[in-house]
């Protein structure tokens, strides 16, 4: 995947409910381009998802939530997630999202 900052402005003209945005591309410039009615998804690298710890991948998830819960937001990889991400990594994401 590649940075597809260059294209937010465009993704903004699509009149989409959900951009899902690559791990390369920075948020809040991203909610900058795209305005407030936009639903974000991403961004987090998928090659951390995969090779982290449950505890990094939980800190790192839960850090996006805390930072982005005012905002329209959804966790998310920023590319797709590979068969070798250990499946507790993908329950921290998870658990990460759904707590208050």
């Amino acid at each position: 995947m590649r940075d597809t900052t260059h294209l937010l402005e465009s993704f903004r003209d699509l009149n989409a409910d959900i951009i899902d945005l690559d791990w390369q591309v920075d948020l809040d410039y991203a909610r900058e381009k795209l305005g407030d009615e936009i639903v974000i998804g991403g961004n987090i690298n998928p090659v951390l998802i995969q090779d982290r710890s449950e505890k990094e991948v939980f800190d790192l998830s839960r850090n996006l939530v805390d930072r982005y819960k005012e905002q329209k937001y959804l966790l998310a990889a920023g590319c797709e997630i590979t068969v070798l991400t250990p499946h507790q990594n993908l329950m921290a994401m998870r658990r990460a999202s759904i707590l208050t």
